[in-house]
């Protein structure tokens, strides 16, 4: 997995923990990840950080145009190296490779490589779909710009694989209608929340007004600032944007006196904030293409038992909020989404809340990705 040592992103968070489960089951777990180079080892696990090779810009440019199939390219050349000079770490016949992608294919390239040159198994993990490759008919892109087809060498990747594992149930439905080979090898697992808050009791919130708050990500594919704008003239509503928001311009520049911006907390602090002055949590996501996602503050809403909000697209997690009645999900539309605040506004808020609590711990990371483990094991 490339992002393996994103500290801060929740994709390595996630990956991080399915590892801690894995070291449980398994003699070894080998992690094989981008950065320095670099070998860390503690009990049965070891993780190499292997160097990319290109300069990020410069490899970006060059998949664009299709010089380079993807840019984790050498990274993947340096890696099949560093197998052939090394005794302790080769691949041997049977051991399973996990080949985990956030949007890149070079990861999906090494597991494949890894299976021929070694005979291991080859699983691919879509923690989340692959960039400028269809999703429901839909390119990944805030701007219609062109990009070199990366439709073949998915294909290659996907058809090769001895299983897939996809978070997304729409995801895995438009997978298996894209490559109908792949119907019978495709198994879906949410990820769910890793973390408890250290408790879950609301002390008791300062301010009198209806706090919807949104804490993740700033950039377009989530189009925060949506928020803001449809809740400008509703009265008696307040937003709070919390995170690294300052290098996103649409909501650094966001000034109405109904707006808080609030640094990054740890994440401790931030779910004691959430459970302590935050009414409403608020998730969104701005292209279709996102269709194949489920924001991870969606299990971070449902692990501090937060109603929810939502601008989303078709989607799981349109659907989780709407059919299990944690909030409500409309378009990422303005006017849908002030329709909805104002609803929410009218109503007790403690029916969502009562769902939330009965359903927490169905969400908790463990329950949900046992199920993934268990089917590693049985690969």
């Amino acid at each position: 997995m490339a992002t393996y040592n994103h500290n801060e992103s929740s994709g390595g968070s996630i990956a991080r923990k399915t590892v801690e489960m894995l070291c449980k089951k398994v003699s070894e777990v080998i992690v094989i990840t981008v950065g320095e180079f670099d070998i860390y080892k503690k009990d049965n696990l070891k993780i190499l950080t292997i160097p990319s090779g290109c300069s990020y810009k410069i490899s970006l440019m060059l998949t664009r145009i299709g010089w380079m199939e993807d840019y984790l390219e050498k990274w993947v050349g340096i890696v099949m190296d560093y197998f052939s000079n090394t005794s302790e770490d080769v691949p041997k016949k049977n051991d399973t490779v996990i080949a985990t992608t956030v949007g890149e294919l070079g990861t999906l390239k090494l597991g494949l490589y890894m299976k021929r040159k070694y005979n291991t198994k080859y699983i691919i993990h879509f923690h989340d779909p692959v960039k400028h490759a269809l999703v429901n008919g839909k390119k990944y892109g805030k701007y219609s710009l062109p990009y070199a087809s990366r439709e073949k060498f998915e294909k290659t990747y996907v058809l090769n694989a001895d299983k897939i594992i996809t978070c997304s149930k729409t995801f895995e439905k438009y997978l298996c209608m894209k490559y109908p080979q792949i119907i019978n090898k495709c198994e879906n697992y949410y990820f769910g929340w890793i973390s408890a808050p250290e408790r879950i009791k609301q002390i008791k919130k300062k301010n009198s007004n209806l706090v919807i708050a949104y804490g993740g990500n700033f950039g377009w594919p989530q189009g925060p600032e949506i928020l803001a704008k449809a809740a400008k003239k509703i009265e008696g509503v307040k937003i709070v944007y919390i995170g690294s928001w300052r290098n996103y311009k649409p909501v650094n520049n966001l000034n109405d006196k109904n707006i808080e911006k609030i640094p990054r907390l740890g994440h401790q602090e931030y779910l004691n904030y959430l459970i302590d002055e935050v009414d409403i949590g608020f998730l969104s996501l701005s292209r279709d293409y996102f269709s194949a996602c489920v924001p991870a503050k969606l299990y971070e809403y449902i692990n501090v038992c937060k109603p929810m909000l939502a601008a989303l697209p078709e989607s799981d997690g349109k659907d989780i909020i709407n059919k299990n009645h944690y909030g409500i999900a409309v378009d990422y539309n303005m006017d849908s989404l002030c329709r909805a605040i104002k609803q929410l506004k009218s109503v007790d808020l403690k029916k969502y809340k009562d769902n939330l609590i009965r359903d927490r711990s169905n969400w908790q990371f463990e329950n949900q990705m046992t199920g993934f483990v268990e089917s590693i094991l049985e690969s």
